[in-house]
This record gives structure tokens, sequence and C-alpha cells, in this order.
């Protein structure tokens, strides 16, 4: 009986962390801009994609490069907005199995 309890822990467990990491990967798929927004890319995020050797252009960069320009652009707005001083870009790294997104 006691090993069952602890099989049925372990499943649960596993369940619940399965279910976490698929929710986490599922919503940074729709990151991506309003369709028509592709090709305007503020200043800011032409200067970040031409700092790092990137492509300027939108269409021309994959599909993670877009979700991480954008993600970035709406993260330095919000600060900014927040704090009401501007800040620059560092670094960033996209969210994972087992962190959260940074900037």
């Amino acid at each position: 009986m006691r090993s069952y309890h602890k099989l049925s822990v372990r499943l649960v467990l596993f369940v619940l962390l399965f279910l976490t990491t698929a929710s986490g990967c599922a919503s940074s798929a729709t990151d991506a801009p309003a369709e028509g927004n592709e090709d305007r890319l503020t200043e800011r995020q032409t200067e970040i994609l031409s700092e790092k050797g990137l492509p300027t252009s939108y269409k021309e960069l994959t599909l993670t490069q877009q979700n991480a320009i954008t993600a970035i652009e709406e993260m330095l707005s919000a600060v900014e907005e927040k704090y009401g001083i501007p800040f620059s870009y560092a670094g960033y790294i996209p969210a994972g199995i087992m962190e959260h997104e940074q900037l």
C-alpha cells in the first residue's frame, strides 16, 4: 500500500509539472505583433537588431527573433512608462522551462 501511495504522489507531481511547463510554452507563441504591424519596428528595435548583427526587417527575422524583439520593446516601454525615465537594452533571456523571461 505504501508504494502505491508514493507512485500516486509522483504521478500527481509529474502531471502538475507537465501542465505548468506546457502552459508557459504555449503563451510565448502569441507574442508576435498583430498582422499588419510586422514592418513597423521602432527606432530602438532597429538599433538593437543592428547592434546584434541581425536583419532590421521584421520579415527577415526568425519567429524566435520576432518574438524576442517584440517582447524587448514591450518590456522597455512598460518600465519607461512606470518609472518615467528612459531605459536602454542591455540583454534579454527568453522564458525557459524553469525560468522567467528576463530583460
